[in-house]
């Protein structure tokens, strides 16, 4: 694809930390991952509600707003896959809708009891963390954490309490996965020497 010019400003360059090729548009003073050459972008329009327009890459026939994702500077709205590829979060997932104290008990509790489910397998981790065991894990238990963050205390002392309580818990098993990694990994680096 090096044989066709890049568009009038732009510059390729190399990633210091990957290795991976970058384009820089100096006329908007913005740098992309991929090749301005293959694009064919849908323009956004600058945003005030606090998302961001991101421009994708779009097949032909899709019309404009098929083919806009926004992606909300709040946590989670979105993910990222690694092809580059917007993957939507459902909405139910954005904007939780408010619960009762009873409701928002019992997903504190279904959530904590998940999180019991994995501190099982964690009790009998025997991997280091490089491992695809320790990634599900620690994945895990991380969207229990997320899980936790949508439920609204509404000034609920019991809903804060109960939910700060699953919190550490969670953190806790969090700790120990990584202690049995690092004990995992100094085992198998003294048993090379």
């Amino acid at each position: 694809m090096d044989e066709k010019p890049l568009p009038p400003n732009w510059e390729k360059r190399i990633d210091a930390r990957t290795g991976w090729p970058y384009f820089v548009d100096h006329s908007n003073q913005q740098t992309q991952w991929e090749d301005p050459r293959l694009q064919k972008a849908v323009t956004t329009q600058d945003s005030t509600d606090g998302n961001i327009n991101i421009p994708i890459n779009v097949q032909e026939g899709l019309k404009s707003n098929q083919a806009r994702a926004t992606i909300s500077s709040q946590c989670d709205n979105s993910n990222l896959s690694m092809n580059g590829s917007i993957q939507q979060t459902p909405n139910a997932l954005k904007n939780p809708p408010k619960q009762g104290v009873s409701s928002a008990l019992n997903t504190i509790s279904s959530i904590k009891e998940d999180a019991e489910s994995f501190h099982a397998q964690i009790e009998s981790f025997t991997t280091v963390k490089a491992s695809q065991e320790y990634k599900y894990l620690e994945e895990m238990m991380e969207r229990n954490l997320c899980k936790l963050d949508t439920i609204d205390a509404a000034g609920d002392e019991k809903i804060r309490t109960e939910r700060r309580e699953v919190v550490r818990y969670i953190q806790q098993c969090l700790d120990q996965l990584e202690l049995k990694a690092f004990a995992n990994e100094t085992n198998v680096t003294s048993k090379d020497s």
